[in-house]
Order: structure tokens, then sequence, then C-alpha cells
């Protein structure tokens, strides 16, 4: 198989209706795009399956389309010896809704959350701290222990700095209950270093 930083590799899942597309880039890094339908908790579960596989998400951006179907994309960097080739991202998702999670200590520097006007009973949280592999997928499981999952959010990680912002809601879209917004402040408040 070619290896340019040209090659670009197609990967469709037609079950469920959704295409991750993966280039490499001159950089070693890697830009995936992905867009289609994404099950509940897929965010969590391709990050975690990136952790488990040393590859580092550097930036990116999703958001839903409706309730269900999404368009985004990471820039990965593999650690050590990792490849981004060959792998099936689909089944990363499938195969980390429901498994075993590694753990990892995370830390922040500062968060805020904020009521959000984009849709009614939704919050918006901006976080900062410094880069930590496996970040995104621990911050994941942090919010849905809490029974909130992004609508959009974007990522970035500059001279090892993270910059992340979360557009959250309740499951199905329902409003974000005051009590719960304190339970992730509390949550995030344990993370401050």
């Amino acid at each position: 198989m070619n290896t340019s930083a040209a090659m670009t590799v197609k990967e469709r899942s037609r079950h469920h209706g959704q295409a991750f597309h993966y280039n490499a880039m001159p950089s070693g890094r890697y830009r995936l795009d992905f867009h289609g339908y994404l099950p509940l908790g897929w965010v969590g579960a391709l990050t975690q399956g990136l952790y488990d596989k040393d590859i580092s998400i550097i930036s990116g951006s999703a958001k839903r389309a409706n309730m269900s179907q999404w368009n985004g994309e990471f820039i990965v960097e593999p650690l050590h010896s990792s490849a981004v080739t060959g792998i099936d991202f689909a089944k990363l998702v499938r195969d980390n809704a429901t498994g075993s999670v590694r753990t990892q200590d995370l830390s922040i520097n500062a968060y805020s959350v904020k009521p959000c006007f984009k849709a009614n009973g939704s919050i918006y949280i901006e976080m900062e701290g410094h880069d930590q592999i496996g970040f995104l997928a621990g911050i994941m499981k942090k919010f849905s222990s809490c029974g909130l999952f992004p609508w959009d959010f974007s990522v970035s990680t500059e001279d090892g700095r993270i910059c992340d912002k979360f557009h959250l809601m309740g499951p199905g879209g329902l409003i974000v209950k005051k009590e719960i917004v304190r339970l992730l402040e509390v949550k995030l408040n344990e993370l401050i270093r």
C-alpha cells in the first residue's frame, strides 16, 4: 500500500451509515474526518480507543447535524510506533462503547461553565490545562457520569497546552438541571491542579 502524504483511506460501515476517512500529513500526523450516524457515547468510545492505541488527539471539532448525525475531524498523532493505518474506526466506536476503560489521571488549570443560548437548557464549558494523552477520553467519561453529552465541541493543543470547548446537553437533548451542573463542577474542581 502506498504510504505517501497524499494517501487517503476510506472506511465505511453500511449498517450504520457512518464513514471515517484519514489522510496522512507530511508532519507524521493524520487528519481523521468522520460523518454520519454515531450513537450516544461515540465520542468517549472513539477517544478511549485512540488512547488505548497510544494515539494522541492534537485538535479537532465535531458537531451534530441532528440528534444522531455528526460531522467532524480530528488531527491525531501516533505515539511511539503506534499506527493509524489499518484501524477500523467504526469497530473502535462499537467495541469501546461497552468495553473496559483504561484509567488516566486528569488535571486542568481552569474551567468555566455557562448557560448556552444556542439551545435552551444546555451548557457551554471551556477548560484549559497541560496536554495529556487520553484527556478527551477521560473528560468525556466525567461528562457522561453526570448524564451530559456533547452537541458540539472543539479541542486544541498548542505548545503543550489544551484549550477545549464543549456544548453539552442532557441525554436526548434534555435540559441540564442545576443539580447536574453542581455535580459536574464538583467533579471538575477535583481535577484542578
